[in-house]
């Protein structure tokens, strides 16, 4: 995993998701991220494929929102008990020439999501100018590491038995969930704002 840097004693996180909270009750909780092939993991990454399930999240209740005031639709927020856990924040992995240098290997392995945040060509480019790229942006762009750390972007990382198997039929309710309604709190949406009555779900 290029020595990305992970926690385990993060004791709140936040998650903006489109299903209602009788939703999120009904199937258990959290699974994985069903986009993490592509949008970028910061768990095990090897053949093109995750081999360790992740669900976004922020570290902040402000982070979530700012990601939430950029998505369609409502969004609905969620508290989550998250310590335990295993957890990489971008900002800490960002801290620190060593740590940057460690995530832009990390994210180098993970060819569609480069594709994407710096375009065809990328490979034949140093792992230094990758690494520039990654923390600057290009040509007024911003970067990778700001729009990453601007809401404060986190990933729970699962076990690998947590992990959906993509040949299944695309199901939510079938997936292995990672956080349980035990460690979940619904405090608001984003129509509405944060919730003067935060409701547990488990």
């Amino acid at each position: 995993m290029c020595n990305i840097i992970i926690e385990n004693d993060i004791k709140l996180l936040f998650r903006a998701d489109s299903r209602s909270p009788e939703v999120i009750k009904k199937i258990g909780g959290f699974s994985q991220s069903l986009s993490i092939d592509t949008d970028g993991t910061l768990g095990r990454f090897q053949n093109n494929k995750a081999i360790e399930p992740i669900i976004y999240v922020a570290e902040t209740f402000g982070g979530m929102r700012r990601f939430a005031e950029k998505m369609p639709g409502e969004r609905y927020y969620y508290q989550i008990n998250s310590e335990g856990l295993n957890v990489a924040r971008y900002r800490k992995n960002c801290e620190t020439t060593l740590g940057r240098r460690n995530l832009a290997l990390h994210l180098k392995t993970q060819k569609v999501l480069m594709n994407k945040v710096i375009g065809e060509g990328w490979e034949k480019m140093s792992d230094k100018d990758i690494r520039i790229v990654l923390t600057k942006g290009r040509h007024g762009e911003v970067s990778w590491f700001d729009l990453t750390t601007n809401v404060d972007e986190c990933h729970i990382i699962g076990s690998v038995s947590q992990l959906h198997n993509t040949t299944l039929p695309y199901a939510y309710d079938s997936y292995p969930i990672i956080v349980g309604t035990d460690r979940i709190v619904y405090v608001g949406n984003k129509s509405t704002g944060k919730s003067p009555d935060p409701e547990k779900l488990g």
